[in-house]
């Protein structure tokens, strides 16, 4: 993980985060795997080849297991509902949020 901005507790930030191999470990919403796993079935379904497709499925199958999920709660919905500019969309909106 690089830090986009240094500060004092980046480098707790950093090691909160981190798994027990010392690497940070990948963290999204449950939109990123609703994303990703219908975009690899999209892929699938485009593609003639059935192994391709099943391969695309499992390596999104694969990613996905590495990354910790947050759980979209009500804090998270009320700053999406909330968040500025007023024609953001929901989905880009829950995603920041998150």
């Amino acid at each position: 993980m690089k830090p986009l901005v240094r500060d004092q507790d980046g480098a707790e930030t950093v090691r909160l985060l981190a798994g027990d191999d010392g690497r940070a470990q990948p963290i999204s919403s449950r939109i990123a795997q609703v994303e990703m796993l219908r975009t690899s079935r999209r892929f699938a379904a485009l593609i003639p080849h059935a192994e391709v497709g099943r391969a695309a499925l499992r390596d999104a199958d694969g990613v996905l297991a590495g990354v910790h999920f947050l759980v979209l709660d009500q804090e998270i919905v009320e700053g999406a509902a909330r968040m500025e500019p007023a024609g953001l969309r929901s989905l880009a909106a829950l995603h920041l949020a998150s």
